[in-house]
């Protein structure tokens, strides 16, 4: 993981706000972890085989924000703030979801 403590600390204050994510990861050990206590973590989770999405980039989606951030090599992080592009980026994890749910049905 690049950023351990940041991570946690998000997650715990994501939590306390009752923020719920759904979230698309390569299935690994490590992300296989993240299935225990969904509901508890007000998250949902659909893994899918690496080999078709193999994690160097994490893209996240609120309000009318998107964050890009680089997870490999050259760490890097963008946020785009703009309600066509967040709205355009929404509908695409939604079919991105839809497909991915073939994947947790296993």
């Amino acid at each position: 993981m690049v950023f351990p403590q940041h991570t946690k600390e998000y997650i715990d204050k994501r939590i306390k706000q009752k923020i719920k994510i759904r979230w698309i990861a390569p299935n690994t050990p490590f992300n296989a972890e993240f299935q225990e206590g969904q509901e508890k973590a007000l998250r949902e989770l659909r893994l899918v085989p690496k080999e078709k999405y193999p994690l160097k980039t994490e893209i996240d989606i609120y309000g009318d924000k998107i964050a890009l951030y680089g997870l490999k090599d050259d760490l890097m992080g963008v946020i785009i703030e703009h309600p066509a592009i967040a709205q355009t980026q929404r509908e695409l994890f939604n079919l991105a979801w839809a497909a991915a749910g073939k994947y947790s049905k296993k």
